[in-house]
C-alpha cells in the first residue's frame, strides 16, 4: 500500500487554522504526514504528552488518504460507550478544515469518500468478538491506546490480514510496563514507524495551552514530564534504581562527566537471551561509561559467543564478562577454545548470578559483611548498580568523588537501546529475605509483571561490581 499524497500547500494550511504556526515546526509537521501518508509500514505508532497534535497530525493523514484511495478505515478506541466518545468528530473537523466537504457524505455513525474510502468506528475491548469478524480493512487507528490489553492486541493484529494492512496507534504513555508502551516502543521492530512527538513539535500549540504547561511546570513539576513530555511512570515502590537519577546520567560523550568515568581499559558485558522472546544484548565500558550497545542475533549460543568475543577483541577491549547462568552457561567451552586457538589475549570471566557474593568478610560500605548484606551475587551486583547511579548523582551537587568511581551512558546510543536501559534498570523490584539480607526480584518474575526481561540493564550491572580476578576455567 505504497501512496504519494500531494498535500496541501503550506500557505494554505495556514490559512485554515487559526494559530499561526512557527515555520520549523510546520515544515517538521508536513514532513511527519509524508511519512504517515507514503512510508509503506505495517505499523506506526506516535506517542508523547499532551498538545502534541498526534490525533491531528493522524486525522488530517488519513483523510488525504481517503479524498484519493478506496481504502477501508477501522477507527477504535478502547472504551467508545457512542459516537460522540469515537474520533468521529476529529475526523469531520479536519474534513472541514482541509476543505475537503465536497469529497465526503457524512452520517452520524459513517464517513463515506467519494472515492470510495469509508470510516468505521468502534470500541475496543468491548467488542473484541465483533473485531476478529472484520474483514477488509486497510488502515486501523487505535487512539488513546496507552491502556489496551495483550489480550486485544493479540486479537486484533491477525485480523489485519489484508495484503499491506496497516496499524496506526497513538497514545500518551502511562506505565513503562502497559502492553502498548513494551509492544510498540520497547519492542518495536525496526522496519515499524516507532515516534516520540511532544508539545514542542505541535505547531498549533495555542496560548491556552501554553498557560496550562507553564502552571503544571510551576505546582506539579512531579507530574510535568509525565504529562507533557510523554515519560512513562516507571518509579515502582521498591524499585533497585530510581529513573530520574539514571537519566540525568546519560550524557555526551564529550562532557566532564563522562570525561571522568572514562579509564581507557575497555569491558564487553554479554546478556544471553534465555528464549526466543529475549535479546542477547552485548555492552561496551571504557570505564565505567557505556558507550556502546548492540543487539546480536544468532543461530545458538555458540555462533553467539564467537560473534560477541569477535566484536569485543575489534574494539580493543580488555576484558570479557559473560552471563554464565542458564543458556549462557553453554558459551563458556566456545569462549575458552576460542581464545586458546587463536592466542587472543583478553581476559574472560563469568557472571554466575546466583552465585556466591565476592569478598564475603569485606563490609559493605562500613557495615555489615557482604555475606549478610546480599543473598547472592545478583544482589550485590544490583547494588553496585544503584550505588553507582547514586553516587554520580550527588557527585553532580556535591563534587565529592565516589570511592568505586563516576557512572554514565552515552546518549549517541540509539534511542531504542536508551528507552530499553531505563526501562529495564528501573523496573525491577528488592526486598529483604528472612536473615534481613537484600534479594532482588527474580528474573521471570520480572518478566511476568513488566512483560519484557530486563536484558540490557542485565548486560550493565555486572561490570559494576568489583568481581574477583579469574579467568574460565
Amino acid at each position: 500500500m505504497t501512496t504519494t499524497i500531494e498535500l496541501a500547500p503550506e500557505e494554505d494550511l495556514e490559512r485554515r487554522y487559526l494559530w499561526k504556526p512557527q515555520k520549523q515546526k510546520m515544515s517538521d509537521w508536513r514532513k511527519s504526514m509524508r511519512w504517515l501518508t507514503c512510508a509503506d509500514k505495517r505499523v506506526k505508532c506516535l506517542r508523547g504528552g499532551r498538545g502534541s497534535g498526534k490525533s491531528w497530525r493522524v486525522a488530517q493523514a488519513l483523510i488525504e488518504i481517503a479524498v484519493r484511495h478506496n481504502f477501508r478505515f477501522l477507527c477504535l478506541r478502547r472504551v467508545q460507550k457512542s459516537i460522540e466518545a469515537s474520533s468521529h468528530q476529529l475526523l469531520c473537523d479536519t474534513i472541514r478544515r482541509l476543505g475537503y466537504e465536497s469529497e465526503f457524505t457524512i452520517t452520524k455513525t459513517h464517513i463515506k469518500a467519494k472515492s470510495g474510502a469509508e470510516f468505521r468506528f468502534m470500541g475496543f475491548q468491548s467488542n473484541l468478538d465483533s473485531i476478529k469478524s472484520i474483514e477488509g480493512t486497510d488502515i486501523c487507528w487505535v487512539e488513546e491506546a496507552h491502556a489496551i490489553t495483550r489480550e486485544a492486541w493479540d486479537i486484533l493484529l491477525p485480523t489485519l490480514r489484508r495484503e499491506k494492512s496497516q496499524l496506526w496507534v497513538t497514545f500518551n504513555p502511562e506505565f513503562a510496563w502497559d502492553e502498548t508502551y513494551v509492544r510498540f516502543v520497547l519492542n518495536a521492530q525496526n522496519e515499524w514507524m516507532s515516534i516520540e512527538v511532544n508539545w514542542y513539535d505541535n505547531p498549533w500549540f495555542n496560548e491556552t495551552l501554553e498557560e496550562e504547561r507553564q502552571h503544571c511546570l510551576t505546582f506539579y513539576p512531579d507530574r510535568y514530564d509525565k504529562i507533557w513530555n510523554g515519560v512513562p511512570t516507571s518509579e515502582l515502590p521498591g524499585a533497585v534504581v530510581n529513573r530520574g537519577n539514571l537519566e540525568r546520567l546519560i550524557v555526551d560523550p564529550d562532557s566532564e562527566l563522562a570525561q571522568l568515568c572514562k579509564t581507557g581499559v575497555k569491558t564487553a558485558v554479554l546478556d544471553v537471551a534465555d528464549n526466543g522472546g529475549d535479546d542477547s544484548v552485548l555492552a561496551f565500558f571504557d570505564g565505567r561509561f557505556v558507550y556502546r550497545v548492540e543487539r546480536l542475533v544468532a543461530r545458538d549460543v555458540v555462533q553467539l559467543a564467537v560473534q560477541a568475543l569477535k566484536l569485543a577483541i575489534e574494539e580493543g577491549c580488555e576484558k570479557f564478562i559473560y552471563d554464565g547462568s542458564g543458556l549462557g552457561a553453554g558459551v563458556k567451552g566456545e569462549l575458552n577454545k576460542y581464545t586458546l586457538d587463536f592466542d587472543v589475549d583478553i581476559q574472560v570471566q563469568p557472571f554466575i548470578a546466583q552465585g556466591e557474593v565476592v569478598r564475603k568478610k569485606s563490609r559493605y560500605r562500613g557495615g555489615r559483611k557482604n555475606a549478610d548484606e546480599f543473598h547472592n551475587l545478583r544482589a550485590q551486583a544490583w547494588w553496585s548498580y544503584r550505588d553507582a547511579v547514586n553516587d554520580t548523582v550527588r557527585f553532580l551537587h556535591t563534587r565529592l568523588m565516589p570511592p568505586d568511581g563516576l557512572f554514565a551512558i552515552s546518549n549517541k546510543i540509539p534511542r531504542r537501546y536508551l528507552d530499553r536501559i531505563l526501562s529495564d534498570s528501573t523496573g525491577v523490584l528488592w526486598e529483604t529475605t528472612p536473615e534481613d539480607k537484600i534479594i532482588i526480584e527474580a528474573k521471570k518474575k520480572v518478566k511476568q509483571r513488566l512483560g519484557v526481561s530486563t536484558d540490557y540493564a542485565d548486560a550493565i550491572f555486572p561490570h559494576l561490581v568489583r568481581m574477583n580476578t579469574g579467568f574460565i576455567e
